[in-house]
């Protein structure tokens, strides 16, 4: 494993529990019980991507949590990525969502897609270019 990019909406404030046991069975084997260090064989790029409803204002997420933590003492420090704002659903009108404009959230992405994706490709970019892998 070279990197590692992992990407997890936020439910309730949290990664979800499929994004919270796959980062725990990927670093559990790095645990030592001798002195509770994480050792991983070494360390790599780690990018983690969040979606969320809340917008930078309202963001009540604790994003990765303690598994952020763990990872940071086993791989380094990673490069975090939200996206803010996004849909919850295609349409609106089938759900219980009447909290939310999904006009403005409309607005909100198409003003914003662009730029998040372009966060994430140049964070890929990033990534490989650490292992020498250029786009030429």
């Amino acid at each position: 494993m070279k990197g590692t990019t992992t990407l997890s909406p936020n439910y309730f404030g949290e990664i979800t529990a499929q994004m919270r046991a796959f980062l725990e069975r990927l670093a559990f084997p790095w645990l030592s019980y001798n002195d509770y260090s994480l050792t991983a064989p070494k360390r790599m790029p780690v990018v983690l991507i969040e979606t969320q409803n809340g917008t930078k204002k309202s963001n009540n997420c604790n994003g990765y949590g303690t598994m952020e933590y763990s990872i940071t003492r086993a791989l380094g420090e990673p490069e975090k990525l939200i996206a803010y704002n996004t849909y919850q659903v295609k349409n609106y009108d089938n759900y219980e969502l009447k909290g939310f404009s999904e006009p403005k959230k409309r607005k909100y992405r198409d003003e914003h897609w662009e730029e998040d994706l372009q966060k994430a490709f140049d964070a890929g970019k990033r990534m490989a270019e650490s292992f020498g892998v250029t786009g030429n």
